[in-house]
């Protein structure tokens, strides 16, 4: 029997230099990343050919690490996550199957590049990988689009070291991406024209009525109201019910000059109708727009919204150039990923987040703390927290024996 190691970047690599050499009937006895400087190290593998190794030859050669790839003769080894355990690769090759071993090799590889960096380490590293999946599961859950969570997965493998903190690693981790999406603060000043965008049912009369009752009540402004639907009646009759709560005026944004003489100590705040498909009607809403001249143009979406529903509502939003986005509905669902597509399909940053439509609330500063913890879903104590907390006293308890 002849027994050699091969050492490569990549699993890839190191498999075609085994088969070149050995031949496709090499059975793969162990494999192992191999520690570097910097960046991924190397792989190593070491195979056998001509016969499959007895017991106590394998073990010889397996006794420095367990190899995460299935030996002949020996039982897979336990990985949280079944789909990175691997099949045996260059070995057990039938003669009946030689017409499409090429085929089969080339599938192989690429699995092996993409599954590498999970399955080749050691044992102790494995369960770091099942807790990923349960993170994975949840965020998916949650409705993050896959335009962040994968960066996002991939970015934990890269800078992940310390699993007896992995509950608080996560959660920072994901704080600090939905932070650089967010606004830290937005604050409107006399003279201010913020207008609000969005589809049927986002709730953008809400919003706006929230935030007029928080400038005048508790930030003592001057506010007026207006709207550009001129086609729903209960949009101008919702309008009316505000102001007279708030004792405001409400006023026409294509007023004259008398009706609109006090604009420079007023914050006017103004509905927009909902968006349409039609490309005529939005070019129409274009033109009114620029007409007004709004300092703010505030993108509102519901967390209602499916993240696959939010690119087709920012497609029509773009040519109205919205500046900023408003969250709404955030009790009424704990998928709240739809916020975080808006924000990528968008490329401009959340600035307020609302709960429900009706009944008292405010237009709040958005928290990137909270919602990590609510696409987490932390604060239920899901499957994942308490997979890491298991984990976590495993390795513990590994360490003291």
């Amino acid at each position: 029997m002849r027994i050699k190691s091969f050492t490569a970047d990549s699993v890839a690599a190191a498999l075609k230099e085994v088969r070149q050499e050995m031949g496709s009937d090499a059975t793969v006895l162990r494999t192992r990343r191999l520690k570097g400087g910097k960046g991924r190290g190397q792989i190593e593998i070491t195979a056998c050919t001509e016969k499959k190794p007895s017991a106590t030859q394998a073990t010889a050669v397996l006794h420095e690490t367990a190899a995460p790839v299935r030996v002949s003769g020996q039982a897979e080894p336990r990985v949280s996550n079944p789909e990175i355990t691997l099949e045996s690769t260059v070995s057990n090759f039938s003669e009946e199957a030689a017409f499409n071993r090429d085929d089969r090799i080339e599938r192989i590889e690429r699995k092996l590049d993409q599954l590498s960096r999970l399955a080749f380490l050691p044992q102790s590293d494995l369960h770091w990988y099942g807790i990923l999946e349960h993170i994975y599961r949840q965020l998916k859950e949650a409705d993050l689009p896959s335009t962040h969570l994968d960066p996002f997965m991939s970015s934990l493998l890269d800078e992940y070291d310390d699993r007896r903190n992995s509950a608080a690693f996560v959660h920072k981790k994901l704080a600090n991406d939905l932070s650089s999406m967010m606004l830290a603060g937005l604050s409107f000043e006399p003279g201010d024209k913020v207008l609000f965008l969005g589809p049927a049912g986002a709730g953008k009369s809400s919003v706006m009525g929230k935030l007029a009752t928080q400038l005048v009540v508790q930030d003592r402004k001057k506010v007026k109201l207006a709207s550009l639907d001129y086609h729903k009646i209960a949009a101008h009759e919702e309008l009316s019910s505000y102001a007279e709560i708030l004792q405001v005026k409400v006023t026409d944004p294509f007023g004259n000059a008398t009706d609109n003489n006090d604009d420079d100590d007023t914050i006017t705040l103004i509905d927009a109708p909902p968006l349409s498909p039609d490309q005529q009607t939005i070019n129409n809403l274009k033109e009114k727009i620029e007409r007004i001249n709004p300092n703010y143009r505030l993108a509102v979406f519901s967390a209602l919204t499916r993240s696959s529903d939010v690119k087709e509502l920012a497609e029509q939003l773009k040519p109205l150039l919205p500046t900023h986005i408003v969250v709404t509905m955030l009790d009424l669902t704990a998928r709240h990923g739809s916020a975080v597509a808006a924000a990528k399909a968008l490329g401009v940053k959340i600035a307020l987040v609302t709960d429900s439509p009706g009944g008292v609330g405010q237009a709040k500063t958005p928290d990137p703390d909270s919602l990590a913890r609510s696409l987490l879903n932390m604060d239920a104590g899901h499957e994942w927290a308490a997979t890491i907390a298991t984990q976590k006293g495993n390795h513990e308890e590994d360490e003291t024996l």
